[in-house]
């Protein structure tokens, strides 16, 4: 065939169609780059995703310590105008009495005459606290409208009912939306917390993991008599009334910084010390009833 007939003349002439070699894509790397680079965005939205939701939660419960720190603060200022202008039965005490009084006076906070139904941003600030949502005895989640104030709780109402029969001194129940509070007895609640209690328990061998399965109810009820349970009242009264003299309500956190490291975290100073020898008379010593 001569060498200048061209493919094309033969190919038409033939009617066969013209040979092309295989193009390569030239797709293959853009594709596989916007493959990558969409993985990639869709995993930088996802961080964000999830960033924008922690930061909202961040915001939420910024929100409602602002809210419940309001609602507290009008309570002191309730307090600290009823003072300037107490009512007539207190203005007619005898000189006798308000220089015995006097003292405790100094000790008690302003706001302790003001007594109002529980404000509901420290509600629901009380009880997104951990543990806070279910019973502190029993663990159940239904029916947590009650508490003991001197250990800083909530409670179902069947455990509501044992720890009434334990008298106020050892625990002082009130209804979360029956009674009226003060503030003082608001800020037990906020300091305190089912966690925080189950693991002071915890430490000193009284815990739920402890106790015996047959005598699980009466271990529960005993151990709030126990010196151990009193240290813990008594730290819980005193952190709390040195936070209702410092100002305005700033959240845990705050004021647990603001009072030298957090005095509610080592609520267990006393506890035992290094030797085990020591540990066990410790141990003892605060298993005792008062």
């Amino acid at each position: 065939m001569p060498p200048y007939i061209r493919s094309s003349s033969l190919s038409s002439s033939s009617g066969l169609a013209p040979f092309h070699p295989p193009a390569v894509s030239c797709y293959s790397s853009s594709s596989s780059s916007s493959l990558s680079s969409s993985s990639s965005s869709s995993s930088s939205r996802e961080c964000r995703s999830e960033g924008s939701k922690v930061a909202d939660v961040a915001r939420k419960e910024d929100r409602l310590l602002r809210h419940a720190a309001a609602e507290l603060e009008g309570m002191r200022v309730a307090g600290n105008r009823r003072r300037a202008s107490p009512p007539l039965s207190l203005q007619r005490r005898t000189p006798a009495s308000d220089s015995s009084e006097g003292e405790a006076d100094d000790d008690d906070d302003d706001d302790d005459d003001v007594e109002r139904p529980f404000p509901p941003a420290c509600l629901r600030l009380i009880l997104s606290l951990p543990g806070n949502a279910s019973c502190h005895d029993c663990g159940d989640a239904k029916s947590t409208t009650w508490a003991s104030v001197s250990h800083g709780i909530t409670l179902c109402l069947q455990c509501c009912g044992r720890h009434r029969g334990m008298g106020v001194s050892t625990s002082y129940v009130k209804s979360l939306t029956l009674d009226h509070w003060k503030r003082r007895e608001i800020l037990c609640m906020l300091e305190g917390g089912n966690s925080q209690l189950t693991a002071f328990f915890e430490r000193h061998g009284m815990g739920t993991s402890s106790l015996a399965a047959g005598s699980c109810a009466g271990a529960l009820s005993d151990r709030y008599a126990t010196k151990a349970a009193s240290f813990y009242r008594q730290r819980l009264v005193g952190y709390v009334g040195r936070i209702a003299r410092g100002g305005p309500y700033q959240g845990r956190e705050a004021s647990r910084g603001r009072s030298g490291g957090g005095e509610m975290r080592t609520v267990d100073v006393a506890g035992p010390p290094p030797s085990a020898e020591g540990k066990e008379a410790v141990r003892a010593t605060m298993h005792e009833r008062e």
